[in-house]
């Protein structure tokens, strides 16, 4: 998923329009399972263990884009229950291994369900901003953790243990930005607090890897708005750069690209 220059849906609305879009989209033939066209859309493998837990998230995404317009719009309950149940009873009647993609999306499409949706996103855009993404891809910040998880394994500094946790969040953060409309920045937030909060990462903050994990995780928070509230953004991402030793956070945004030939992090930049 290539997200250079778009508009990421913060709200859960807009991200549920989002991948019902990509589902109504893709191209499939007639015969192809549920599972075999929702592993091509995740670009994930074709197997239980992968496919289940991001359909099982679909439920969770249809309740939450429910709840938050309920947040605003309490009067609406009726009209907006209508589209929750037929998307609820729709995916759960349809299995990914047991029916074949083009029935799914027929149910889907059946109704004004989906027009229904669009107005959700509409509603809650009037209280929740976008964030607009600058200069963003899912290959740079693949090719830059790569370089990253190296660099920490070719350390002698930190245990075994640091090693292991701090590549596996920063899969994390790479796998939630992939599937961002699925799951949203609370994830990425998520693995972005769990490294700082990390006492083997604060006392190992002087090491060269762990400081370029810093400066990729200031990159990632800044470049995605992972704290969308922008009045406390530049003070949250101070905080990150108190952890890390870094710059401060005019100093970050006024930096110009770095030279690839000696830190290959990628200089993302968050527009307002």
């Amino acid at each position: 998923m290539g997200i250079e220059n778009e508009m990421l849906p913060d709200n859960p609305a807009a991200r549920l329009q989002s991948f019902l879009d990509r589902m109504l989209e893709i191209e499939h033939s007639d015969k192809e399972q549920i599972s075999t066209v929702f592993a091509r859309i995740l670009d994930v493998e074709n197997s239980p263990a992968d496919i289940f837990p991001h359909y099982s998230q679909l439920f969770v995404l249809v309740d939450e884009a429910y709840n938050k317009v309920m947040q605003y719009y309490p009067k609406q309950q009726r009209t907006h229950a209508t589209w929750r149940a037929h998307l609820t009873s729709t995916l759960q009647k349809h299995s990914p291994y047991h029916h074949e993609w083009k029935v799914l999306v027929s149910a889907l499409k059946q109704g004004t369900h989906l027009d229904m949706i669009q107005v959700a996103n509409d509603n809650l855009e009037h209280f929740v901003k976008p964030t607009k993404v600058y200069g963003l891809t899912v290959e740079e910040l693949e090719s830059e953790v790569a370089r990253l998880i190296e660099e920490i394994n070719s350390s002698n500094e930190l245990s075994d243990y640091l090693k292991v946790f701090i590549k596996e969040e920063l899969n994390k953060i790479i796998n939630s930005i992939k599937h961002f409309d699925l799951y949203g920045s609370d994830p990425i937030r998520k693995s972005i607090y769990n490294i700082v909060a990390n006492s083997e990462v604060s006392k190992n903050s002087a090491n060269k890897a762990i400081a370029g994990v810093g400066v990729f995780l200031v990159s990632i928070a800044s470049a995605i708005g992972v704290v969308n509230d922008m009045t406390s953004f530049p003070e949250s991402l101070e905080v990150l750069r108190e952890e890390f030793l870094l710059s401060s956070f005019e100093d970050l945004q006024s930096l110009p690209p770095l030279d690839k030939k000696v830190n290959n992090t990628p200089n993302f930049a968050a527009e307002k």
